[in-house]
């Protein structure tokens, strides 16, 4: 990590809250101050799981790049682009490395029909 002395690094841009359904594709956006390569995303399942890392350095991690891809703009602008599926239905961390701030967002996934169920009684 690297640190500037004087310098105060922040998230200018914030991941939000989304709901998606099944199949969708849905766009997560964060952005440093500073220029490019400067934001770090990880992700954290329901539950008590640790956060794994998604994108750091220019890098998508193989394990997410079925149902992920990245846009990394040169004015510090990093938007995660996903398949919304149960696999991608979780709470995704946007850090800023040099300042490490954090901001995070849940993308919530509908399935694309409902089940219903019909119950018959006789008289």
């Amino acid at each position: 990590m690297t640190y500037f002395v004087g310098i105060e690094c922040t998230l200018v841009i914030k991941p939000e809250n989304v709901a998606a359904v099944s199949g969708e594709s849905v766009a997560l956006h964060c952005a440093s101050d500073v220029s490019a390569g400067n934001i770090i995303w990880s992700s954290k399942d329901p539950g008590s799981s640790p956060k794994e890392q998604i994108y750091n350095n220019n890098v998508l991690a193989l394990r997410f790049s079925s149902y992920i891809s990245v846009s990394d703009r040169e004015d510090g602008n990093c938007s995660l682009n996903i398949n919304a599926s149960l696999t991608a239905a979780k709470r995704y961390i946007c850090t800023e490395a040099d300042s490490g701030l954090e901001a995070s967002a849940e993308l919530i996934v509908l399935g694309m029909y409902s089940l219903f169920l019909t119950r018959y009684f006789t008289i």
